[in-house]
């Protein structure tokens, strides 16, 4: 019993945590903004953490809905060259999303490797 209590407790307070951090929150999701992807320097691990995750789910659910044709993004290009890219996107597109310089990049890499 004081077991479960103590887990009920924890529980209670992370939430408290997490909803006063609503920029890291984002980051799951994807909806940082540019402006916020461009500033938060000190948190640079969250968000390449989270491109790197994006990206490569991405390339493995459209791997799995495209049997015959496989493309591996990450032998296309290097993770300095996506931080880059990414950058400057957010540089160009500041009320832009991650999410939708992820897609962009995405696809710009694909149209370009793909035969």
């Amino acid at each position: 019993m004081k077991t479960r209590l103590l887990v009920l407790i924890l529980c209670f307070f992370c939430q408290f945590t997490i909803a006063q951090e609503p920029e890291k929150r984002s980051l799951v999701q994807g909806r940082i903004s540019c402006g916020a992807w461009l500033s938060l320097k000190s948190e640079a691990g969250l968000t390449r953490g989270w491109l790197i995750g994006f990206l490569s789910g991405l390339n493995m659910g459209i791997a799995v809905n495209n049997k015959d044709k496989y493309f591996n993004f990450w032998e296309k290009v290097d993770i300095d060259q996506v931080f880059l890219w990414m950058n400057n996107f957010c540089k160009s597109n500041p009320l832009e999303n991650a999410e939708a310089g992820g897609i962009a990049l995405f696809l710009e890499v694909r149209e370009k490797y793909s035969n």
